[in-house]
């Protein structure tokens, strides 16, 4: 499946590890809210087909001389759930001098960024993880990315931390 759009910024791509947990200031209580979710009870893992960015760098290389060779990343994924398209896009950078990565996780639907969540790390021993993605769907149910096993895509019931 080729997508047509990606609701990502395109500014991803010159993200350095204090812009990862950034998210638009529109969207920012809707996200801390939804960040406030805690999945309760495991429903069904969705399987997504993943499919790699058209601005990820095995397609468009950076000219960035401090990322790493075949870096950042990109690939997205599009899916309906309960009538929602749902898109999630998963990012990650391997970076230089000194050395540092990260893994960030945006869902969005309606073309309005829901959830995030991501970890990095540094060479120097700096670093964060605020795993999983969630997303509280209008069901009431959790939609959340990366919790157990890497890319996994799953709906729990929710409960408000």
């Amino acid at each position: 499946m080729k997508f047509q759009s990606c609701p990502l910024d395109s500014s991803w791509r010159a993200w350095y590890l204090d812009k990862t947990r950034a998210v638009p200031l529109q969207d920012a209580a809707r996200v801390q809210a939804n960040a406030q979710q805690e999945p309760q009870t495991f429903l069904h893992a969705i399987t997504p087909d993943w499919e790699i960015a058209a601005d990820d760098a095995r397609y468009m290389p950076s000219d960035d001389p401090n990322f790493e060779p075949g870096s950042p990343n990109h690939s997205h994924t599009e899916f309906e759930l309960d009538g929602l398209v749902v898109h999630v896009d998963r990012l990650a950078a391997r970076r230089g001098g000194p050395g540092s990565s990260y893994t960030e996780y945006r869902i969005f639907w309606n073309g309005e960024l829901q959830g995030r969540g991501g970890r990095f790390g540094t060479s120097l021993g700096a670093g964060g993880n605020d795993l999983p993605a969630r997303a509280l769907l209008p069901n009431g149910q959790l939609l959340v990315v990366g919790k157990r096993d890497g890319d996994e895509i799953a709906v729990w019931t929710a409960m408000t931390l």
